[in-house]
């Protein structure tokens, strides 16, 4: 009879919990699934293309990093041709699949490791990769970029809603060396 008391007040005790409060529990502030470690992820496994990967599907690639809920999202990178400024996931993916489809390889490294700051709900990351992009014609290009991201804390864990990249256009000698450390590099700061 005790037991299904105890049983009985748990779950009551889950229901009355708000939602952030819930979520919380699986948005931790340290190791792989934590704001700054993701944000990692993003760049090193997520954008990462080496030649003869698949046919880039951002939802296949990285759709497990993002919101695809939220309705007060914001995402733009100025590396978009177009530098549009979208409120969706969907929007987002929509503008860099024809984009990675038409590179041979986009290969990334840390140039400077992620900060965080993290409250109850939302974290904001921030860190500087530099990446070699070559084209299926064959032009070569490195870039520096520095790139923003605020995460929400969702039941499954942190996910983008916001995200901002600043891109500076670099010596593909220099972005090749950066690379080729595959390290951080915090004098590499834009």
């Amino acid at each position: 009879m005790k037991l299904q008391v105890k049983v009985g007040i748990a779950a009551l005790l889950a229901l009355a919990l708000p939602a952030p409060l819930a979520a919380a529990q699986n948005c931790v502030g340290s190791g792989d699934a934590s704001p700054g470690e993701l944000h990692r992820q993003v760049m090193l496994q997520g954008w990462q293309h080496e030649p003869g990967d698949p046919r880039f599907s951002f939802r296949a690639k990285l759709g497990r990093f993002y919101d695809w809920e939220a309705q007060d999202g914001l995402f733009f990178d100025d590396f978009d041709p177009q530098r549009r400024a979208v409120r969706s996931v969907a929007e987002y993916g929509g503008i860099w699949e024809p984009i990675f489809r038409a590179n041979r390889s986009a290969l990334h490294a840390i140039s400077d490791a992620p900060t965080v700051l993290i409250g109850s709900d939302l974290a904001a990351s921030s860190l500087e990769f530099t990446a070699r992009i070559e084209t299926l014609k064959g032009k070569v290009t490195g870039i520096r970029t520095r790139s923003d991201m605020v995460w929400r804390c969702r039941p499954d864990g942190w996910k983008i809603v916001r995200e901002h990249n600043s891109s500076k256009i670099v010596p593909v000698a220099e972005a090749e060396r950066i690379i080729a450390g595959q390290g951080d590099n915090p004098q590499a700061s834009m």
